[in-house]
């Protein structure tokens, strides 16, 4: 439901939106990130591990200079 209201927030105020759920790969994908070795996520399925924040932060900088 958040999701979906930052969504329609960014479009109807034609602002940039980073979905990290879909850099990631997706709905669910947060449990596959908790179980690589070493761990991207933590077991409680909403926080990343240190290295997962590096992960998300190198696809986020990558993005923005593609654009």
């Amino acid at each position: 439901m958040v999701r979906e209201v930052f969504t329609q927030v960014a479009h109807e105020n034609r602002c940039a939106l980073w979905d990290a759920r879909k850099a990631m790969g997706g709905p669910g994908s947060i449990l596959s990130w908790a179980e690589l070795e070493p761990a991207l996520a933590g077991g409680d399925g909403v926080h990343l591990t240190r290295q997962g924040y590096r992960v998300i932060a190198q696809g986020l900088f990558a993005d923005l200079m593609e654009a």
